[in-house]
């Protein structure tokens, strides 16, 4: 679920008045009315793939959190985990986690993971091209938040702040800002192109999987994060803030170097 802007509702709708529509916007559109969500999606997707276009980006961010309303009114009534494997993977030496190598990574080797020790290491899930290619757009989204003025959005979709759909809000955004990190569902270019890693490292499927169900990003934890040794606050996989009933699975991807032992 995605959720606030700078801009409030009426300059959103002025801005977007101005610019005309892609045929793919409005092909997705159409799904949309139909209450086709995920199609849409997909079909926004595939076609930001093809040529990227920032209002590709905003109009699939905006559809994910109609999803994200849909999936959370839709919830199933009794989701349930995998079955684990019969074996836990092995710890590293350094890390001291259990690992594994992405073309072995199965739900139910993270469930066997994280009922043994939490966690679950799966190295070289991206290649080192990739990563320090959204690492160096992480650097530019920040750098084009600290340059915008109030009420302006980056037009190639770095940085653009999205107003949710009532009752929804997001309260946090100094606080994320000073913890060192901008909301994924603020950098439409950003999030596109994390979840897009996410999908062809099949880790959507795998958290479906896992989860029992179709699984929602919550936008107030989902961050593209800079931890310099400035930045206060520690790394954590704490998810019973979101409520008890609610189940969480926490994904962290390093897209620079951990350290000698990491």
């Amino acid at each position: 679920m995605f959720f606030r802007s700078r801009k409030n509702r009426h300059q959103e709708a002025a801005s977007s008045a101005v610019e005309e529509p892609l045929p793919q916007t409005l092909e997705a559109r159409s799904l949309e009315s139909e209450g086709r969500l995920f199609e849409a999606i997909d079909l926004l997707t595939e076609a930001n793939r093809e040529d990227r276009d920032p209002q590709l980006e905003r109009e699939a961010r905006r559809i994910r959190h109609l999803a994200g309303i849909q999936l959370l009114e839709n919830a199933p009534s009794d989701p349930s985990y995998p079955e684990p494997a019969a074996e836990v993977p092995a710890r590293g030496e350094q890390s001291l986690c259990p690992e594994i190598t992405p073309d072995q990574l199965s739900p139910e080797l993270v469930r066997a993971a994280f009922l043994e020790a939490g966690c679950l290491l799966v190295r070289g899930l991206m290649d080192e091209e990739k990563a320090l290619d959204l690492a160096a757009d992480i650097d530019r989204s920040f750098e084009i938040r600290a340059d915008l003025d109030e009420g302006q959005s980056d037009p190639d979709g770095y940085y653009d702040e999205m107003e949710p759909e009532p009752p929804f809000r997001i309260p946090e955004r100094e606080w994320v800002e000073e913890g060192g990190g901008v909301l994924a569902l603020d950098s439409p270019k950003m999030l596109f192109k994390m979840l897009d890693a996410f999908e062809k490292a099949n880790l959507r499927g795998v958290i479906e999987q896992y989860m029992g169900e179709k699984p929602a990003i919550s936008a107030q934890k989902c961050t593209l994060r800079k931890a310099t040794p400035d930045v206060a606050g520690g790394w954590h996989q704490d998810g019973k803030f979101m409520g008890e009933d609610v189940r969480s699975l926490n994904v962290w991807l390093s897209l620079s170097r951990c350290g000698d032992i990491a």
